[in-house]
Parts: C-alpha cells; sequence; structure tokens
C-alpha cells in the first residue's frame, strides 16, 4: 500500500495506526509544512486556491480556539460553506475542538425549511459560516428560533501563527 523505502518514520506511523484525523493533520504539518495538501480546482478546471499542511493546521487550530470559546465539547455546528478549503478548515476545527460537525446545504428563502430541520434535528448550538455570507444566511431564519443560535463568523485569512510540535499529534 505505501512504499516504506520514501516515508519517514512519523509518515509511517500516522499511515499505519489508529489515528485521530486531526492528529494525523498536526503530525504532517510537524514533518512537511509547505508540502501541498489540498488543490481546488474551479468549474472550468483551472486552480483557483491550495493550501499546504502548516497553512490548514494553522487554519484549523485557529477556528477551532474560535468555537471552542464559545461552545461546550460535543455540542453540534451546523457548518454552512459552499465547497473549498473554508469548509475543510471548519470541518477539521470541529474535530479538533471535541465538537459534532453538521455540514448543511446553503441556506437561501426557498431552502431555508429543510436548513431549519436539519438544524433542529441535529440540536445545533452554534452555526459557522464564511464571514461574507453570514448576514445573508442569518436573514434566511428571519422570524425563526434558528436565529438564537451563536452564529460565529470565519474568513479565509484566519489563522494561528504557531507551528505544530510532535505534542500536538499525540
Amino acid at each position: 500500500m505505501f512504499n516504506k523505502s520514501v516515508l519517514n518514520k512519523h509518515e509511517i506511523y500516522t499511515a499505519s495506526c489508529d489515528m485521530p484525523i486531526q492528529n494525523v493533520l498536526a503530525m504532517r504539518a510537524y514533518a512537511h509544512p509547505n508540502k501541498q495538501l489540498f488543490l481546488f480546482l474551479n468549474d472550468q478546471g483551472i486552480e483557483c486556491d491550495q493550501i499546504t499542511f502548516l497553512e490548514l493546521w494553522q487554519r484549523t487550530k485557529y477556528i477551532a480556539e474560535l468555537i471552542s470559546e464559545q461552545t461546550e465539547p460535543g455540542d453540534r455546528i451546523i457548518l454552512f460553506y459552499p465547497q473549498g478549503l473554508d469548509f475543510i478548515a471548519s470541518f477539521f476545527a470541529c474535530l479538533t475542538s471535541g465538537r459534532i460537525a453538521v455540514p448543511c446545504n446553503l441556506p437561501t428563502r426557498h431552502r431555508s425549511d429543510r436548513c431549519m430541520n436539519i438544524i433542529r434535528d441535529s440540536r445545533a448550538t452554534a452555526v459557522l459560516a464564511p464571514e461574507d455570507m453570514i448576514i445573508r444566511f442569518f436573514e434566511c431564519f428571519a422570524d425563526s428560533d434558528i436565529q438564537n443560535l451563536k452564529w460565529i463568523a470565519t474568513n479565509s485569512s484566519m489563522r494561528s501563527n504557531e507551528k505544530p510540535s510532535l505534542y500536538d499529534a499525540y
């Protein structure tokens, strides 16, 4: 499955053990901080965004700290994100902080009932969404109890300045 001759000991460990994915990310960010992890293509197949192990780890850490300040471990967090790297960072942040990510289709006035059902069924306590879209999403739920959730805005420039240590991977 893996060519062990080209993997270092940290990579072999993350590839062969039962390690939570957020710890694998920390280990890989430590071992290969500048290695490209994800490349995002637009509808025409043109590269439009990319992220390294370190950048994803830093974004994940920052968002995890943000949601940890406003929610409790085990809380369900609705993720309102279009496809892309911000969704990935927010999903990892939920895992890292011990919250349960509940991805949901982007709300519109026509789809708000469907989103409200998902939010109620999941018993979510907060919503995580891009800063430039959060007001529009909030307005989709006008006059509903959904507006009482904690609404947490993120943007792609949010990141921790820390570098991972091996301690972060265990």
